[in-house]
């Protein structure tokens, strides 16, 4: 696995403009795991696979929140341990993961709001996903086995995904397909990972990856997530435009 180095730039970042509720609602399907409210653009600090990674996000509605976590390794595995914070500087979300690289294999997530006890759990058993979800803390749990068949995915780990195939990513000209998984409706939803026209982002030459849905109708109503990694090695990734684990609390 790469070795990335944090970078010392703190960049700004834009907002995207607000959807329509059906928009959300797909959203919220199938993107990150049930995002209502927000459309955001985050900025990192540094690379995502640093000790440490800061990274910025802002709402459709202007409002502003922080993410910081770390990244990892003990043996062959990788721990991602993640907060999200509001502006009061009080901390709504917690999001763990665990994963292997060369090849990429999900095998944990784990994913608790503090604000109404909203929790999602992923976790791999001999070559099946039990997907866990709870709405809030005295709702019943929801449980459903997804048997694995191709690239299974959560968006807690994508860009570590991104990261660990960034070479071969490089190299495609066909799109990837993998499976979103959204504990939220006990399934997965089909997606694809293609890699677009380089771009010039704060100075910075940049490649370029875009994730949208495979479906024509839910790629209609959303919009897709975008991930911009710096052309020069250690390849940092300094944006990501799309959605986020953060919701609405009375959602």
């Amino acid at each position: 696995m790469k070795n990335w180095k944090m970078g010392e730039e703190i960049l700004e970042v834009r907002k995207l403009g607000k959807c329509g509720s059906r928009e959300k609602k797909i959203i919220g399907d199938v993107l990150k795991n049930i995002v209502y409210k927000f459309i955001i653009v985050m900025i990192f600090i540094g690379s995502l696979f640093a000790e440490k990674y800061v990274g910025t996000i802002f709402s459709d509605d202007n409002e502003k929140f922080e993410t910081t976590g770390t990244v990892t390794q003990k043996g062959d595995y990788f721990y991602k341990d993640a907060i999200f914070i509001d502006g009061e500087n009080n901390v709504i979300i917690n999001e763990k993961a665990k994963f292997k690289t060369n090849p990429f294999e999900l095998l944990e997530i784990s994913i608790t709001d503090k604000r109404n006890g909203r929790k999602e759990i992923v976790s791999k058993s001999n070559e099946v996903f039990l997907l866990k979800y709870q709405k809030e803390t005295d709702s019943n749990i929801k449980t459903k086995i997804i048997d694995e068949d191709g690239i299974l995915m959560h968006g807690s780990v994508l860009i570590m995904y991104i990261a660990d195939e960034f070479d071969q990513l490089l190299l495609m000209n066909q799109p990837v397909k993998m499976k979103m998984l959204v504990p939220l409706r006990q399934t997965y939803y089909n997606f694809e990972l293609t890699r677009e026209e380089t771009q010039t982002v704060y100075d910075k030459e940049c490649y370029v990856f875009k994730l949208e849905a495979s479906s024509w109708l839910v790629n209609a109503l959303t919009q897709p997530s975008y991930f911009y990694f710096t052309k020069d090695y250690p390849h940092k990734i300094i944006k990501y435009s799309g959605s986020t684990l953060i919701t609405d609390e009375n959602e």
